[in-house]
């Protein structure tokens, strides 16, 4: 999976998630009007819910889609902050999408009681629903908590992997200056190379002695073109001692070797 192909992945990952648990209140949903009403079998109450059920259950599965959306939105956020190291969204931003697609919910109920089923004002059905409609309310509402709840969990762990990356990071960054540091400092010629013989990296000592003048000009040759096949041949101006490079055969051992 190429990077494309995975961030498509991980933008769509909590949308899915949103989805996951529209299904999980779906099935819920059923089984509690399964054990209010009990006349009416399983399958019933699942694929072929009443109007007011059906609407209540597509309202929930469209608003945890919706949180997904911007959640998705909030984490790619907070990942971009936290690489240029400007601090992270987190736990208020989050739960004010909860307890936001929460009052959303219980406004769209209250909406649907007064004008659909004549049940007073917008108003008195939002600050004072009847006990019946309270209860029907608190299940989707805890369902979006929950959701919420399993957004922040994502988050932290994003949290606590960022913050090892960053860690690993900066020790090999340290680790490969003290490397180089080392290798240039040594009398003895040090090169890396590729699998098809192109000079990548090469201490002080070897461009002494194949007479470079900046490791720029290392990208113009190949390892293999600076050997005779009966050993080294360092540049004539070179008065270190000789034969230190690898020969050709010894360094084609190397190449193997990785």
């Amino acid at each position: 999976m190429d990077a494309s192909q995975d961030r498509i992945r991980q933008s769509a990952e909590l949308v899915r998630a949103g989805a996951l648990f529209g299904v999980i209140y779906w099935l819920f949903e059923s089984i509690r009007d399964l054990i209010v009403q009990g006349n009416r079998s399983i399958f019933s109450v699942v694929f072929l819910p009443s109007f007011r059920e059906f609407w209540m259950r597509f309202l929930v599965v469209c608003i945890l889609i919706l949180f997904g959306v911007i959640a998705q939105r909030l984490c790619r956020i907070y990942t971009r902050q936290n690489d240029k190291g400007k601090g992270t969204p987190g736990v208020r931003e989050v739960m004010i999408l909860s307890a936001g697609f929460s009052l959303l919910y219980w406004l769209l109920e209250s909406v649907r009681d007064a004008w659909v089923f004549h049940k007073g004002t917008v108003f008195i059905r939002f600050i004072s629903p009847d006990p019946m409609s309270v209860w029907f309310r608190l299940l989707p509402i805890l369902i979006v908590i929950l959701f919420g709840i399993y957004i922040l969990g994502l988050l932290k762990e994003r949290t606590t992997l960022l913050s090892r990356q960053a860690s690993l990071t900066k020790i090999l960054e340290e680790r490969n200056v003290e490397y180089f540091k080392l290798a240039d400092n040594v009398k003895a010629g040090i090169f890396r190379a590729g699998r098809e013989g192109t000079l990548l990296e090469a201490n002080q000592a070897f461009l002494d002695m194949f007479g470079f003048t900046n490791k720029e000009e290392l990208f113009t040759v190949r390892s293999l073109d600076l050997f005779k096949e009966d050993g080294v041949c360092p540049s004539p101006g070179y008065t270190g001692t000789p034969g230190i490079v690898l020969t050709h055969s010894r360094y084609s051992l190397l190449a193997r070797s990785r």
